[in-house]
């Protein structure tokens, strides 16, 4: 899962970054690993960026997956185990964790809310139309 956040450490702002969060198997250990890359704005790829200072954020005899999630018209949620080729960002995304001896869930009932709600076009440059109604759908995704 890849996203650009703001950077820096505490009080210390060095401009937005790249961050990825992969799912790792090294011998009989799983690992979550965050790996970040300057965010050289939007005519820059994913692709290709070097990622780097890895920081192993879980590590154990775990099952590590994530979710994505969606709205649908009636209000309930439908979660897809991956999100490629979609017209929008996700709104949820959902960390799944389990013992992988006993399959017990770890983290139930943690979903985290993407505060984002442009089109994917939005991310090409000279996008345009993308700022209308922004203020809008903040408020909207505030009150939610």
């Amino acid at each position: 899962m890849m996203f650009v956040a703001g950077g820096g450490n505490g009080s210390i702002r060095e401009g937005e970054e790249v961050v990825s969060l992969t799912v790792e198997q090294v011998d009989e250990l799983t690992r979550l690993v965050r790996r970040r890359a300057a965010w050289l704005g939007p005519r820059a790829r994913f692709e290709d960026l070097t990622l780097s200072d890895p920081v192993i954020l879980l590590e154990g005899k775990l099952l590590i997956s994530f979710d994505f999630g969606r709205v649908a018209a009636d209000g309930a949620v439908a979660w897809s185990d991956a999100w490629k080729g979609q017209a929008t960002l996700p709104r949820l995304v959902r960390l799944n964790l389990r013992d992988r001896s006993t399959g017990a869930d770890l983290l139930a009932g943690n979903e985290f809310v993407i505060r984002a709600d442009a089109s994917a076009d939005c991310a090409q440059y000279g996008a345009s139309g993308c700022v209308a109604g922004s203020a809008s759908r903040a408020r909207r995704a505030h009150d939610e």
